[in-house]
């Protein structure tokens, strides 16, 4: 028994999604969401990158209101106790 079981986990950056899931490019794979072992993991660049690239926090703002909007929608079809655990 998990005492924290998240619906999702934000993996920031290439060195996270390498570690986590074993992945390659976080480019490539940015504003998914992946599924490994019963657990879905959200894919984002890691919010350093856009300090030292400008140009990425738009990239950076657009994946974490996709993965906001994910959550917000996923909490407002609740249809059981069992669908808020």
């Amino acid at each position: 028994l998990a005492l924290i079981r998240p619906k999702v986990i934000c993996i920031l950056g290439r060195t996270a999604y390498s570690s986590l899931l074993g992945g390659g490019s976080i480019t490539a794979n940015r504003g998914k969401t992946v599924q490994k072992a019963g657990q879905k993991y959200f894919l984002t660049i890691h919010p350093a990158a856009a300090i030292y690239n400008k140009r990425l926090l738009s990239v950076l703002e657009s994946d974490l209101e996709k993965l906001a909007k994910e959550i917000k929608d996923k909490k407002q079809n609740k249809n059981s106790l069992e669908d808020f655990m």
